[in-house]
């Protein structure tokens, strides 16, 4: 796979799974515009990819789930690149150790603000610049939790996360006649931040579920993104793909 002359917006793309990710389109040619809270983080990775690849790279800051700082960020983007071929919306948020019957509504609502609300809003915006050159690649992150319920983060994670599936079927529905796609990525257990607040025993019961025995790593989920934001893929759309080690079929 090439990326040379697509521009592809990360969102989430500091760390983890939106890191990995972000290096892999950058290494193969891709334009990549890496947006994050953690501008820290996202600067310097921009200077890494820089360093080493030869497209174009950005770094900017942006909480999805503000409508105007999405405007803003798109207009941007557009100035700067012209158009977007590709959208890999990897941001989101978890709280963890809340119980379904305490959970606090202010929690619920941030959660579903950035993880659902936050897929609407960059979803939607970056499809109309798509629409204008009837050409896209979309692809949102899911969670098994959003298949399956929760299992060590909050009900708001599990809601926002199978709220994202059937946001991204709509969303292939709709850009399907302007050769838009859209698919999901469903990770189960991966190494990054998020798990390793997880103590050992917490990883070892959910280890044990694993059929391959173990948990995923972030550039195993990138490469499947890489996979559906290519041309290989221009036939698959509305999809949730797993990435998960088996633990469905236990």
């Amino acid at each position: 796979m090439n990326f040379k002359n697509r521009v592809a917006i990360l969102t989430g793309a500091a760390s983890g799974i939106g890191r990995e990710t972000a290096i892999q389109l950058a290494k193969k040619n891709a334009d990549v515009i890496i947006a994050d809270l953690n501008i820290k983080e996202a600067k310097e990775l921009e200077k890494f990819l820089k360093d080493n690849c030869t497209g174009k790279i950005q770094a900017k800051k942006l909480d999805v789930s503000k409508i105007g700082q999405v405007d803003e960020f798109i207009s941007e983007i557009i100035t700067d690149f012209k158009k977007i071929d590709i959208l890999v919306h990897c941001a989101g948020i978890a709280y963890f150790d809340e119980d379904f019957l305490n959970l606090k509504e202010k929690i619920w609502d941030h959660v579903i603000n950035v993880n659902l609300k936050g897929t609407f809003l960059i979803g939607q915006r970056t499809m109309r610049e798509m629409k204008k050159k009837k050409y896209g690649r979309i692809i949102n992150i899911g969670s098994i939790a959003g298949e399956i319920g929760s299992l060590l983060s909050d009900a708001s994670y599990a809601a926002s996360k199978g709220g994202v599936f059937a946001l991204t079927k709509t969303m292939a529905k709709y850009g399907a006649k302007y050769n838009i796609t859209a698919n999901c990525i469903s990770p189960g257990q991966i190494i990054t931040k998020m798990t390793d607040i997880w103590n050992d025993e917490e990883k070892k019961k959910l280890t044990d579920k694993i059929p391959l025995g173990r948990f995923g790593k972030p550039e195993e989920v990138a490469s499947a993104i890489l996979y559906l934001a290519s041309d290989d893929a221009s036939f698959i759309t509305g999809t949730v793909l797993d990435v998960n080690g088996g633990i469905l079929m236990a």
